[in-house]
């Protein structure tokens, strides 16, 4: 194996936690496709059985936005989302602008009127 060569794929929360391994582990993992991830936890509701409601744990929901920490972000990163993804597409453009801010190399790729599954990602590559 290429170690310097390795990647990691992700759907939903997957593709928050594959996107969170280029940050975290950086000497690891030197690419990640993220497809209908739900990077921000202010968003959606599915945080709250884990951090419990915004107003009782705030601490909990800042550490779990990564949008903030765009700039952690090493390596290189696709971002694939539906317009049928509900709150992921906004989640997506919100996590893609701070990266383009932030000067990550960073792709984003589009479907119109569709989910993002595993079928589209087999279908990507670097």
């Amino acid at each position: 194996m290429d170690a310097n060569r390795v990647g990691i794929t992700g759907h939903s929360w997957g593709g928050y936690y594959s996107t969170c391994a280029l940050m975290h582990a950086p000497d690891t993992y030197h690419a990640a496709v993220s497809y209908a991830p739900w990077y921000d936890p202010w968003s959606a509701n599915i945080y709250e059985p884990y951090l419990d409601l915004p107003l009782k744990n705030r601490a909990a929901y800042e550490d779990a936005d990564i949008i903030k920490q765009a700039s952690k972000v090493k390596g290189r990163l696709m971002i694939l989302a539906g317009t049928s993804d509900d709150i992921g597409t906004i989640s997506a453009m919100k996590m893609t602008r701070a990266l383009i801010e932030a000067g990550s190399i960073t792709n984003l790729f589009w479907f119109p009127r569709r989910f993002t599954n595993s079928q589209a990602s087999r279908k990507t590559t670097f």
